[in-house]
């Protein structure tokens, strides 16, 4: 069936009654072309039924030996398994993933990014037969509530994906890579309130242990899936990661609050310097079946006072036992929103609001410079719902908003936090460097609607002299033969003029007729960089703005952009300038020389108040602090 004979099916299943689809079926013009593969709604419901319809979800009753529950509570799954071979053979990511491990080094230094550029994707590959493929599995809960005024029902959903398709894809929410696996209940058990807790993990651990149970098999004996070219593949499935807040992952790997997840350090240890034995998943299971052979799991007083003393928290049987490749120690990752946008909100932020005062931090904030694709806050004190992303912003701005009223000791706080966070963000590490690999396409490539890329400027915009950066103005300008009078009084810019003629002077040849030459402009033109960690990809384009006065501006509306300069003297340098606005020659008339038939910006360098030779103490903390104050031409 094509594609125009299944949007006609799917709309009249999705709109009609089947007797008005029978009705519809029976028009002339219908029966005269052909025009599909059905004859009746019967027809057209037995070729629905034909179509996969993916993973089913199955309902489970989960009960607890010898202790009560106050309701019988269900386990909603899917198979894993199938959904993980979903997943795999979606065609869509066909450009997207990667099955084999690799190494990347540049300069001797190697890069790590993607799993598959570990070594714990090569340690796993090794112990595998020949031509067989890595299906890392990622895992994903957060306990929720999940009714409203209908009994308060609270499960952790878990939600699976794989580690083949790249990460900046698989992140992207609209590209549904991540898919909902199962709903994990919460029972309340009607015992003492000190068992309650493990008794409730326990049970969570036996529901991941049936949902999990297909990837189980698969990474002791591989399975045979399609990969989304429509090959197969003898794939295995360990469990690469599991993203959780720290309270679920200390029950994920079965330990005590007082001691670290994935080190055999304990709370009084935390941060010693001193570099622990790995908490490894063999380690753990050794003390549980010791632990197991002294005293019943089910006596559960006796039980978890020997629990303790081992710092285990009392569950006697952990869903990843059995999991081939898969170690708590490995897959257990630092969480990002919690350790580090978080923290900054919860610690470093109430700092400055102690620092500064909480009206003068409001307006500071609401002062700052509007930039688009950058958010910008009016106040940040009393702001009713902050997610990560706001925590973030906030922590990218704080170090230059609170900026001449902290001490630099202070300063410094704000910005190595600010700085963690930036190199947790970062998708690929090296020692100490990153760069770029170069990858060959396949010959034969296979198209398919896929996700939704960035514009790409670098086609037909304007390209930097490395090509490096691509600018892109629209087609039609924002206002067109004005003499450059007019550029001065709009803009506020009386020696844009002279500046013009100046550097029209600066091109080689005699252009005498360029200076009563008519301009045209633009308020605005986006700016696109190649990424640096992967100079072949390129990063969403940014727009710049270079407005001029009006009354919502009084003193127009400039960006800042970073521009790198050539000296006379052949080195390069760089430089912070602000773009007043976006100009170029009428193209009417005679041609115009190469170098003036691109738009021109006129901008005015920002000076440094002071070099790293005028701040040694700043220079000895490794952190580099400079002012910039407006530097016009006269």
């Amino acid at each position: 069936m094509d594609r125009d004979k299944w949007e006609l099916g799917n709309f009249l299943y999705t709109h009609l009654t089947q007797m008005q689809i029978n009705e519809f079926l029976k028009l002339h013009w219908v029966t005269s072309k052909s025009q599909t593969s059905f004859r009746s709604a019967s027809e057209l419901l037995s070729f629905l039924d034909t179509i996969p319809k993916g993973p089913t979800w199955h309902c489970t009753k989960i009960e607890a030996k010898g202790y009560v529950m106050k309701d019988p509570i269900h386990l909603f799954y899917c198979n894993a398994l199938e959904v993980t071979w979903e997943i795999f053979g979606n065609p869509v990511f066909a450009q997207h993933m990667e099955y084999d491990p690799y190494q990347i080094f540049e300069g001797g230094e190697r890069e790590y990014g993607e799993w598959m550029s570990g070594d714990e994707a090569y340690r796993i590959q090794d112990q595998l037969p020949e031509g067989a493929t890595i299906v890392p599995i990622i895992l994903a809960s957060d306990k929720a509530p999940i009714t409203r005024m209908t009994g308060d029902i609270e499960m952790h959903p878990l939600f699976l994906t794989i580690a083949n398709i790249n990460s900046d894809i698989r992140m992207k929410a609209t590209s549904h890579t991540w898919v909902c696996i199962a709903y994990t209940p919460s029972p309340e058990f009607l015992v003492h309130p000190n068992f309650h807790s493990v008794l409730e993990a326990r049970v969570w651990h036996r529901c991941m242990d049936i949902i999990c149970t297909g990837l189980k098999l698969a990474a002791y004996t591989g399975t045979f899936m399609s990969d989304p070219s429509s090959l197969t593949q003898y794939c295995f499935m360990p469990l690469a990661a599991y993203i959780a807040d720290l309270p679920e992952q200390h029950m994920i790997a079965c330990v005590t609050k007082s001691v670290s997840l994935i080190s055999l350090a304990e709370q009084s240890q935390f941060g010693d310097g001193i570099l622990y034995p790995p908490r490894d998943g063999k380690f753990t299971l050794r003390k549980l079946a010791e632990l197991c052979k002294k005293v019943d799991p089910w006596k559960l007083q006796d039980f978890l006072s020997e629990a303790k003393k081992n710092y285990l928290s009392g569950v006697q049987l952990p869903f990843w036992h059995d999991w081939r490749f898969s170690n708590p120690a490995i897959f257990l990752l630092g969480e990002l929103l919690h350790t580090g946008h978080k923290l900054f909100n919860d610690h470093p932020f109430k700092w400055c609001k102690e620092v500064l005062g909480d009206d003068e931090l409001d307006a500071r904030y609401h002062m700052q410079h509007k930039r688009v694709g950058v958010c910008h806050f009016n106040g940040v004190l009393h702001a009713k719902q902050m997610t990560g992303c706001e925590h973030w912003d906030i922590q990218r701005t704080i170090v230059t908003t609170i900026t001449s009223a902290a001490d630099p000791e202070f300063k410094d706080i704000g910005f190595t936090n600010s700085l963690f966070s930036e190199l947790n963000d970062d998708p690929r590490y090296v020692d100490p460097m990153l760069d770029w690999v170069q990858r060959v396409a396949p010959e034969e490539m296979n198209c398919f609607q896929g996700l939704r890329s960035f514009k790409n400027h670098f086609l037909k915009g304007i390209l930097s002299e490395d090509s490096s950066t691509a600018f892109h103005v629209t087609i039609k300008s924002d206002f067109a033969d004005k003499p450059p009078n007019y550029m001065a009084d709009t803009y506020a810019l009386p020696n844009f003029p002279g500046a013009l003629w100046t550097y029209i002077d600066t091109i080689p040849g005699d252009h005498p007729r360029l200076h009563g030459r008519l301009l045209k402009g633009w308020f605005k033109f986006r700016l696109q960089l190649q990424s640096r960690l992967n100079p072949h990809k390129f990063m969403p384009s940014q727009q710049v703005q270079g407005l001029p006065l009006s009354e919502k501006h009084p003193f127009g509306k400039c960006d800042a952009v970073l521009v790198h300069c050539t000296l006379p003297s052949g080195s390069t340098t760089v430089a912070i300038a602000q773009v007043h606005c976006i100009f170029a020659f009428s193209s009417r008339g005679s041609p115009l020389p190469i170098d003036l038939s691109h738009p021109l910006l006129y901008a005015e360098c920002f000076a440094f108040t002071a070099t790293l030779a005028d701040q040694p103490e700043e220079v000895a903390r490794g952190l580099h602090y400079f002012v910039v104050g407006c530097h016009s031409r006269s």
